[in-house]
């Protein structure tokens, strides 16, 4: 299992990437926290600060380049930034669950 982090620049966004993506299957869940604050240090050194939103997303592994290809096409923003990061340990009952959701198929 994975967690992929992605950040857009407004809630409507965030709502209609997460909802297209359960729907397809892509994750099997899928949270939209209140807005964060993203400081960036820019090009010419000076520091741009911004609201955003944080799409989290728990899936497969082996989806992830499914997962960030439906990703481009669902978002404007440019580069996107989806990363992701393994999940080494989780409840049991979790686990079991994840084993029995349907996601993607070839």
């Amino acid at each position: 299992m994975i967690v992929s982090v992605l950040s857009v620049p407004d809630y409507d966004s965030a709502q209609s990437i997460a909802k297209i993506l359960i729907e397809e299957k892509y994750a099997y869940e899928i949270h939209l926290p209140s807005p964060v604050k993203t400081y960036l240090s820019g090009a010419d050194g000076k520091m741009e600060i911004r609201e955003e939103y944080l799409i989290l997303m728990k899936s497969r592994a082996v989806e992830f380049s499914k997962l960030e290809q439906r990703v481009k096409q669902l978002t404007d923003k440019k580069p996107f930034n989806l990363v992701s990061m393994p999940v080494t340990q989780m409840s049991k009952e979790y686990f079991e669950w994840t084993q029995i959701f349907p996601l993607l198929k070839n």
